[in-house]
């Protein structure tokens, strides 16, 4: 324990800019909602907040994904910070409940329909994933984006009568259509609030700007 980056934990901390490389393309919404410019979509469309988590990506650097904070000894990981005193930087419950923040926060803005998603439970990500946590996700929206006439939507939830069977035989034939027509389509509309509790529950958001998002990556 280094007593000396305890001071950290009474000041307010400025953390530095976290754009996260992902597989799909957008992010030119966070540039105008951060004044930057200029403005461009491109394989940076997340901006990652209060992460003590790293990003999964081939030939990716190690460290992606982790937030890093101004100090006046340098840049510094919040995760190194939490994990030197974790009772100290995130209060005795959540410490020991979680031993770290337990959630991560998520700017999100994609110029393209995503894919379809599916949320593990807590069971599931220790037992494959290697996580301690599923991926409840909650959503607010800021912005949209109208894309060739398309309006920003939801897929959400599975519509009535769609059998496991019936989803299995879709997935194997990749039948993307067919897929996202046994979906529940919500069009997204700017300050509603969305909330997606872990029960392997698919869930695909197409071009919506950004999310706040609980869990692991």
């Amino acid at each position: 324990m280094d007593n000396d980056l305890q001071k950290y934990a009474q000041i307010p901390l400025k953390q530095i800019s976290n754009r996260v490389w992902r597989t799909y393309s957008g992010g030119a919404l966070i540039d105008k909602w951060k004044k930057d410019s200029p403005e461009v979509d491109n394989s940076f469309p997340e901006e990652w907040i209060m992460s003590t988590v790293t990003a999964r990506g081939k030939n990716r650097p190690e460290d992606e994904g982790l937030s890093k904070v101004e100090t006046k000894d340098g840049l510094m990981p919040l995760k190194d910070l939490i994990e030197n005193n974790k009772e100290l930087f995130l209060g005795k419950k959540v410490a020991e409940k979680f031993g770290s923040t337990g959630v991560l926060i998520k700017m999100l803005d994609s110029q393209e329909r995503l894919t379809i998603q599916v949320h593990p439970d807590k069971t599931y990500a220790k037992d494959i994933l290697n996580s301690s946590f599923g991926k409840t996700e909650s959503w607010y929206v800021l912005n949209t984006r109208e894309i060739d006439g398309e309006k920003s939507v939801v897929y959400m939830g599975f519509k009535k009568g769609v059998t496991r069977e019936k989803w299995e035989e879709l997935f194997v034939n990749q039948d993307i259509e067919g897929m996202l027509n046994s979906l529940h389509k919500i069009e997204v509309k700017i300050r509603r609030c969305f909330y997606d509790l872990w029960r392997c529950t698919p869930c695909y958001w197409k071009r919506m700007f950004p999310n706040g998002s609980t869990g692991t990556y």
